[in-house]
């Protein structure tokens, strides 16, 4: 098990969630200053938006949370105890 492996889908993770909120912001507000009357369409794709980014930052929360694991275990060594364990 090596960390190292998970570091890019880690990183990537994240840049892909700070783009996801760029895009939405960007969308409602494009779609709140359009002459015509969207409002209900932007107020739809911000509020579904950000459900969407919650989620994904939760999952990638997990992600990132399994790598710190591994990291450690590679630190440590495999059968050594954890250090809250002793």
């Amino acid at each position: 098990r090596r960390s190292w492996l998970m570091l890019p889908w880690v990183v990537l993770g994240i840049v892909l969630a700070i783009g996801l909120l760029i895009s939405v912001l960007h969308t409602s507000i494009t779609y709140y200053l359009d002459k015509e009357d969207h409002v209900t369409l932007a107020t739809i794709i911000l509020i579904g938006g950000l459900l969407y980014l919650c989620l994904y930052l939760y999952l990638w929360a997990v992600v990132f949370s399994h790598y710190l694991d591994v990291r450690d275990e590679e630190e440590r060594g495999r059968y050594r105890k954890a250090p809250y364990r002793r």
